[in-house]
């Protein structure tokens, strides 16, 4: 980051008379990516606080699956599963979420592909002929 804070000062001229702390902040300001964010606990307390507000309408073993769910974060990742995603309402999310739930969503897929794989490998097997 030190190289585009100098390269920001030199088109810009800005940091010619100024210390490197405020041009470091005017480039800040003027690039949001760089800004540094909250540190991942407050961002998870935040999240929570969020899936907090629906104890109400959902049940508690709902929302324990839906927070593991959502905020999962890979070893070197930076962003939590929710902050990746281009929208996230926690509402509609959860709405979603219980949706899934209820209809079985990808449970009845994944035991129907398993099934078939079985009886595909059974299948090949040679003492099947033998019975």
């Amino acid at each position: 980051m030190i190289r585009e804070v100098l390269e920001f000062s030199a088109k810009t001229g800005f940091g010619t008379k100024t210390s490197i702390k405020e041009a470091t902040e005017e480039f800040l300001l003027a690039n949001p990516k760089y800004r540094s964010r909250k540190p991942a606990e407050q961002r998870l307390a935040d999240f929570v606080n969020e899936i907090a507000k629906f104890k109400e309408k959902y049940d508690r073993e709902l929302l324990v699956k839906f927070y593991n769910h959502w905020s999962q974060k890979g070893e070197k990742d930076l962003k939590f599963h929710w902050e990746k995603q281009k929208t996230f309402e926690v509402g509609k999310r959860l709405a979603s979420f219980k949706a899934n739930q209820d209809s079985g969503f990808g449970r009845n897929v994944i035991q129907q592909q398993k099934k078939s794989e079985v009886e595909q490998n059974n299948s090949n097997r040679p003492w099947n002929s033998a019975l």
